[in-house]
């Protein structure tokens, strides 16, 4: 397995994985009252982005290096 393609689970994963962390950490914060603090990111965006860059990168590397 080629590392492009060995890249997407894990980056799929470590992306689920810090989703439900901010959610769990801005749960917590509007449960004790205090006002959101926390960055805005749109983790599930960036690891969507990510995965579909990968996607293109292993394809252009299958396409020029059979393997």
């Amino acid at each position: 397995m080629c590392m492009f393609c060995a890249a997407l689970p894990a980056t799929a994963a470590l992306g689920a994985a810090a989703q439900g962390e901010k959610r769990k950490r801005e749960k917590e914060a509007l449960g004790r009252g205090e006002s959101f603090k926390f960055a805005r990111v749109p983790v599930g965006a960036l690891t969507g982005l990510v995965v579909v860059v990968l996607v293109i990168v292993s394809t252009i590397y299958h396409s020029h290096h059979p393997a």
